[in-house]
């Protein structure tokens, strides 16, 4: 058992604290708050595919080392997970990773949305815990700029319960906006990604999560316009 004492609450009480453990151990919080280990709701560790960057070993260690316990990795990997089979894969090399950390990491994985594997969807669905959609382009293979696989995925998403997470920028306006400017310039990168690429994603995410009453995280808001499309 591990007894954290003199620790104060985040409602300003001072409390003894006691977390089931194998070791026997009394650690003395006086002067420090305690609060509840952390979710990281949007992680690349990765693996498999681009191991140089990051594995299940460092990425764990650098989680726990900041008091965040559980984590939901997303699945831009190489190759992309946009398949049951290599979901499977990617968390047998997960567990095999974690049990060299000597982490046991709570994790949960996205999988990977393209137009051409809507029908793995149903095979995953208690498997991860949502879709990730990339709605304009990213790192791999991951894109889906066609409205009628984005509605297909939205709409099978609601079938089988699940959330999507959408990388929310308009493929098109990119694209054109490519055309001024020269990509090889990183002082451009936010024209080329402009704010109506994010305000014409967000505003099609929306009403097809309204359609389909499926719950929706955007990710990466950036803009006030964005954020008043959300509160309204």
């Amino acid at each position: 058992m591990l007894t954290i004492e003199n620790g104060v609450t985040i409602d300003g009480n001072l409390k003894t604290l006691t977390v089931p453990s194998k070791h026997s151990q009394i650690i003395n919080a006086q002067g420090l708050t305690c609060i509840p280990a952390l979710i990281d709701p949007h992680v690349h560790f990765r693996v498999p595919g681009a191991e140089h960057k990051e594995t299940w070993i460092t990425g764990a260690q650098a989680a726990i080392a900041g008091g965040v316990t559980t984590v939901f990795d997303m699945p831009n990997n190489v190759p992309s997970i946009m398949t049951a089979e290599r979901l499977k894969n990617k968390q047998a090399q997960i567990q095999s990773q974690l049990r060299q950390a000597g982490i046991p990491l709570r994790h949960y994985l996205y999988f990977g949305a393209d137009k051409n594997h809507v029908s793995e969807i149903p095979k995953i669905k208690s498997q991860a815990i949502g879709i990730k959609i990339f709605m304009g382009c990213s790192t791999g293979d991951l894109l889906v700029d066609d409205d009628a696989a984005l509605e297909q995925i939205f709409k099978t998403a609601a079938e089988n319960q699940l959330l999507i997470s959408v990388h929310a920028e308009d493929e098109a306006t990119i694209h054109a906006n490519r055309k001024k400017f020269s990509s090889a310039d990183p002082g451009v990168h936010s024209l080329i990604r402009d704010r109506q690429a994010a305000v014409i994603a967000v505003k099609k995410a929306i009403a097809l999560a309204e359609k389909y009453r499926v719950r929706l995280c955007i990710l990466h808001l950036s803009t006030q316009e964005e954020l008043e499309l959300v509160k309204r």
